[in-house]
């Protein structure tokens, strides 16, 4: 927290120039699957969520990246 009010103070006076050439990212994996859930337990174990344990036969995973800015907008 303390790092980003430090990054924010030291920006407070940027003019709309230098915001110009900035660009905001970001990326994140997903992985997609057909949802199913194997579940491994005893009889008197139902519902309790450590039993369930997801498996992935078949799935499908990627990368996603988007990135913005002020004046333009990334793919």
């Amino acid at each position: 927290m303390e790092d980003r009010l430090k990054w924010a103070w030291e920006h407070l006076y940027w003019t709309d120039e230098q915001w110009d050439q900035v660009g905001w990212g970001d990326e994140m994996s997903i992985a997609l699957s057909h949802g199913e859930v194997y579940v491994t337990r005893k009889a008197e174990e139902k519902y309790l969520p450590e039993c369930c344990i997801p498996r992935f036969k078949d799935y499908s995973s990627g990368q996603v990246w988007g990135m913005i800015s002020r004046c333009w907008k990334g793919p």
